[in-house]
């Protein structure tokens, strides 16, 4: 008896209220539109499984699909269901809608993400301890036909793989692979501000490399338009 009063009583509260619940997947969408030759965008992916390919191996797949010739793709995880892909398309009015409907299609069968909407990236923050930088250039001593800049990055979050390894792998990203002599520290009397040095080979189309790579790193809240 007390065994099916103990049931009955279970089954007349309910699911205790602690149990998780099922979150559906979601995703965000911002895009710079400033380039009349393409399109900037910055992509995050809520509750989304793991690809065991790769972080948002699934989407790139599909973007190629929808949107054709896809760039300058970065894709990290910002904890274990969280994506958040960058990458660059062509700026065609036949494939206005191709990011809405590749995430459309990468999203899970069973929980579609529908409608997405990308707005324009991120305006400049120029609140009081906002992410900002500074950035700085002269051509090499140690060898024609490259420049040495330094870079200051003030107020950004801290990577955990280490000082400014953001920046770095967009440079990677924006100025043909080839960044060398990279040196990043926190200023020991500044903490809020880490230094980064490091040299690369310009050519004619990499001249804006560098600020670009500034603006992807920060998500769009740094634009510097030109190193001086």
């Amino acid at each position: 008896m007390h065994l099916l009063a103990a049931l009955a009583a279970l089954l007349l509260v309910g699911p205790a209220s602690g149990l998780p619940r099922e979150v559906k997947p979601g995703a965000t969408c911002n895009v710079d539109e400033r380039n009349p030759l393409y399109l900037s965008y910055y992509l995050q992916l809520n509750n989304w499984p793991q690809d065991p390919r790769g972080c948002g191996r699934g989407l790139l797949d599909n973007l190629r699909g929808q949107c054709g010739i896809i760039t300058n793709w970065e894709c990290e995880y910002t904890n274990d269901t969280t994506a958040r892909p960058t990458f660059k398309t062509m700026n065609l009015a036949s494939k206005e809608n191709c990011v809405r409907d590749a995430v459309y299609l990468a999203s899970p069968e069973t929980s579609r993400v529908t409608p997405l909407t990308c707005h324009d990236a991120p305006p400049l923050n120029r609140a009081p301890g906002a992410a900002s930088a500074k950035c700085t250039w002269r051509p090499s001593p140690r060898q024609e036909g490259r420049r040495d800049y330094t870079v200051q990055l003030k107020n950004w979050a801290r990577d955990e793989r280490g000082c400014g390894r953001g920046l770095l792998d967009n440079l990677r990203g924006q100025c043909g692979g080839e960044v060398k002599g990279w040196k990043c520290d926190v200023l020991p009397n500044e903490p809020q501000i880490e230094a980064v040095s490091f040299s690369n080979s310009l050519m004619e189309y990499e001249v804006r490399c560098v600020p670009d790579a500034i603006y992807l790193a920060s998500w769009g809240q740094v634009d510097l338009r030109q190193c001086r």
